[in-house]
Formats: structure tokens, sequence, C-alpha cells
């Protein structure tokens, strides 16, 4: 049962029937949010001088940011790649995002940010960072003011794309019923190419003993095994199939 209490973080996400949708925003009379995933790698000489730069972002950008109306945003770092996860509350985007390139203290940002990174072969034209599909969102109605943020990254064979993500969403009712008492407040999974990301937002006290008191399951343990066989397997054996991203921004 190695990595047990990683893998099965991914399951929990998977876990759509355990939670109710909740339309209700942070901010008085806001519209639902709009949700957006995506990466882009960060050079390997400039991996410390940008983990340290987001540490301390301009509060000029932060304040560009939360006048886009973009909300929650995060970036995660793994081996090289980044994830950002963010919400938008506004209602023109399009506009939203242009007000937000005008910005001169952003502009100076970039400046220092972009050279740092290097787009993903697989982006659409035009884009920077690649956008990433959601495969799944969930929301519990019960809110914490200060979540535990987290992501995982995993791979899986291109092949077998369509494969693993119909596996991923036909968990039996059996394996739902097992994870429905975790406290995960929100749940979102997104997938570009070859890679599965998924971000969660922990309520709980000891994520480690939540997952392995759920793993006791034989009928999960056992959906655990068939899942690694659409995965890439890590570099080393030791090494969980998902693994931890570091969060290096958030605009709190």
């Amino acid at each position: 049962m190695k990595n047990k209490s990683v893998v099965i973080v991914v399951l929990l996400i998977l876990a759509s029937g355990c939670f109710v949708a909740c339309q209700k925003e942070s901010e008085m009379n806001a519209a639902p949010a709009q949700r957006f995933g995506s990466l882009i790698r960060v050079k390997p000489e400039y991996e410390e001088r940008y983990i340290i730069l987001h540490r301390h972002t301009f509060p000029g950008v932060l304040e560009a940011i939360h006048r886009a109306n973009v909300r929650n945003y995060s970036i995660f770092l793994q081996n090289g790649l980044l994830f950002s996860y963010s919400e938008y509350i506004g209602k023109d985007l399009a506009s939203d995002m242009e007000i937000n390139r005008a910005d001169t203290t952003s502009q100076e940002w970039w400046k220092l940010t972009d050279p740092m990174q290097e787009p993903l072969p697989s982006r659409k034209e035009g884009e920077w960072w690649a956008a990433a599909d959601e495969v799944l969102y969930v929301e519990s109605q019960k809110k914490i003011p200060q979540p535990q943020r987290l992501a995982f990254l995993a791979r899986f064979r291109a092949s077998a794309q369509d494969s693993c993500l119909k596996y991923y969403r036909e968990i039996p009712t059996e394996i739902l019923l097992s994870i429905q008492q975790l406290p995960v407040q929100k749940v979102a999974v997104y997938q570009h190419h070859d890679r599965l990301v998924a971000y969660i937002e922990y309520s709980g006290v000891d994520l480690s003993a939540d997952l392995n008191a759920v793993m006791q399951n034989q009928a999960l343990f056992d959906w655990w095994k068939g899942a690694q066989t659409w995965h890439t397997l890590p570099d080393t054996s030791s090494s969980p199939i998902w693994q931890k991203m570091e969060e290096v921004f958030h605009t709190n």
C-alpha cells in the first residue's frame, strides 16, 4: 500500500456524489466564479529566484489582480512545472484582462518573470501559460476562513487519455460512500495533454490520518491498484504517482 496517502487524495477529487455544489461566492451578490487552471515551466536556473520573487510580490501587482476581479489565485511548483489556479468573479473577463495587461506595475513585473518561464510545446497558439481543461469540480457547503491549499500532479500515457479519464469519472458508489466524510472543502481537477493536476482545499487537521483511515476499505484499495495501470510511473519506484506540488504564490 505504498504511497497510499498521496494517491487517495485524488480519489477525493472524484467523489462528486460526496459534496453539494455551492454557488455562493465570498463577495455579496457576486455571480458564481469562473475557475481557471494553467501550466508553464520555470527555467532551472531561475527557479530559486522565481520563488523568492513571488514570496515578495509587488503590492501594485496584487492590487491589479484584485481590480481585475481575480480571487484565490495560487501558483504551485513541482520539478520545474508551474500550475496556476484562479477564480474570476467579474462579469467581463476580456475587459478585465485587458485592463490588467495595461497596468504599468504588472508590466514591470512581467519583465522580470517572463524571461524565467518556458511555455509548454503543447500550448495553444497565442497562449503563454497553457490552459488546462477542468475535468471535475465539486464544493461542499461548509466553509472555513483559511483552508489548506494543496495541489498534486500526475502523468498518464497520452495514448490512454480517454480510458484514463473515463476510469476516474466512473468510480463505483461504494467507493464514493467510503470517502464521504472526509474534510475536503473544494476540489478541482485539471487536465492538459498527458498531465492531471488536482487542486484541493482541505479543512481537516491531519491529512495523513484521514487518508490512511479511508484506505482501509478493500474496494477502494482495489480501485487504486487499477488506476495505476493508466499512469506513467515516476522516475524512481519510491516516488508516488501523484506528486505533491509546493505553493509558491497566493494572492493573500
